[in-house]
């Protein structure tokens, strides 16, 4: 089994990094799952993310109130794959895999808004 991780951020915060070391990891609102999200728009067994030999991590939505979303498209399953988002709610979960996560760096900017920063890829 591979590994991955998902950085979690949240309204563009990165709040928590969770490494991935179970077959099945269940993620929403309840505090049951594997990966708890306070969130309101998150439903309580929101979606899972399974490790299966052919296709790697697979996310599976739940049949969510909201929806889960992979770069903006809306899934019922998804094989993903290094720099995914997934967003469930106000909730956003990147996925890094241990052989691309520190490939790419990112240059923060400052906006002219007061506390809201960008990244940036660094050339």
């Amino acid at each position: 089994m591979d590994t991955i991780s998902l950085i979690i951020s949240v309204n563009g915060r990165n709040v928590n990094r969770v490494m991935l070391k179970k077959q099945k990891v269940t993620l929403g609102r309840d505090a049951d799952n594997d990966i708890v999200l306070d969130d309101p728009a998150v439903s309580s067994k929101h979606a899972e993310i399974l490790w299966q030999d052919e296709e790697g991590f697979m996310l599976i939505d739940l049949a969510s109130t909201n929806g889960t979303l992979v770069n903006n498209q809306k899934i019922g399953e998804y094989a993903l794959q290094h720099g995914d988002i997934i967003s469930m709610g106000m909730t956003n979960l990147e996925i890094a895999d241990s052989q691309n996560e520190l490939k790419t760096t990112k240059a923060i900017k400052k906006s002219w808004l007061p506390g809201v920063y960008f990244l940036k890829d660094k050339k």
